[in-house]
């Protein structure tokens, strides 16, 4: 099977496995009386995780590989704190324009678990995200597309990781940040880096949530703006618009520094066998054959499409389950 394929087929699973498996667990999971803490956990767990090992028992790949569980340095992790700095206004935006049309239930989750530590609160909402999230999109779909562009693969796995958070408010953002997250994993080669910049958005996020909160009036302010109208909401988010447009800037020229820090490239390193294997952000495939038994030519690979059945059925499948939800 094809790499870009099997990444859709993947995909597509985790969109159908959360809708058709949440139907399914849900009363269980409330006859359990379990909280929503433990509810948000396992859901990671189960329509994550669970796929993301029978994914590596079916196609026998390389964990190491596909996941790109290469050490960054800290040079890097300097770089990567002022880009998730700069992301959120991008990210602060683009959820506002989304709230001009759809419910925050992002803001809700938090308020429902505002009665936890922070501590737990960061586990729940920073470190599961960044640790399950991560292994699905960055580590197994994003490698499928390890023979297109980078452009290509960022724009595809940053729409798929806007449709897998199943919430339309949620999408722009999380379509924004998956580009920006697949762009961090081919310069760095390492999924550690976008472990990181995922745990520490949402971790400050959940801080300045749990703070702001807790500050009187903040609250009642947030209701009265989303009780205004759509064009008085659009104007009041000009303002960060500007902002997100110069962060957009200063990510770009981020992101090139950061590729100066990295020898990924192009080079070629010494594993501890003492043979030569290239350590580039085209090399992922070396093991995808083992997985079927099938090997392709490099000019077949990089010319399958990346929109195929399984990923037109997710689009259908997403919008169908929009249109339920939310009209």
């Amino acid at each position: 099977m094809k790499p870009v394929l099997k990444a859709n087929i993947f995909a597509l699973i985790v969109v159908v496995g959360q809708v058709l498996g949440g139907i399914l667990l849900v009363p269980i999971f409330k006859a359990m009386n379990l909280t929503l803490p433990t509810l948000m956990i396992l859901t990671q767990l189960i329509f994550l995780i669970v796929p993301a090992i029978i994914y590596f028992i079916v196609t026998k790949e390389s964990i190491k590989d596909t996941l790109k569980l290469n050490p960054i340095g800290f040079e890097q992790i300097l770089i990567l704190v002022v880009i998730v700095l700069l992301s959120w206004p991008v990210a602060g935006f683009l959820g506002g324009v989304s709230n001009i049309f759809f419910e925050n239930l992002v803001g809700e989750a938090f308020e429902l678990l505002d009665g936890l530590s922070l501590p737990f609160m960061i586990f729940v909402m920073a470190v599961m995200p960044a640790i399950c999230e991560e292994i699905a999109m960055r580590g197994i779909v994003l490698s499928g597309y390890s023979k297109k562009s980078t452009l290509k693969a960022a724009l595809m796995s940053g729409f798929i990781f806007g449709i897998i958070h199943l919430n339309p408010q949620q999408f722009l953002y999380a379509f924004a940040l998956g580009i920006l997250f697949a762009y961090i994993v081919r310069i760095t080669n390492s999924i550690y880096a976008t472990m990181f910049c995922h745990f520490m958005f949402n971790g400050t996020q959940v801080i300045l949530s749990k703070l702001v909160l807790d500050i009187p009036g903040v609250k009642e302010a947030s209701e009265a703006l989303e009780a205004s109208s759509k064009l008085e909401m659009f104007k009041a988010l000009i303002p960060l618009g500007i902002i997100a447009i110069i962060s957009i800037i200063l990510i770009v020229f981020l992101l090139k520094l950061l590729k100066k820090t990295t020898d990924n490239k192009i080079s070629l390193n010494i594993n501890q066998k003492g043979h030569f294997y290239q350590n580039s952000n085209e090399s992922s495939m070396g093991n995808f054959g083992q997985g079927f038994n099938v090997n392709y030519g490099a000019l077949e690979l990089s010319n399958e499409t990346m929109i195929n059945i399984p990923f037109i059925i997710m689009v259908i499948f997403y919008c169908v389950y929009v249109y339920i939800q939310y009209f």
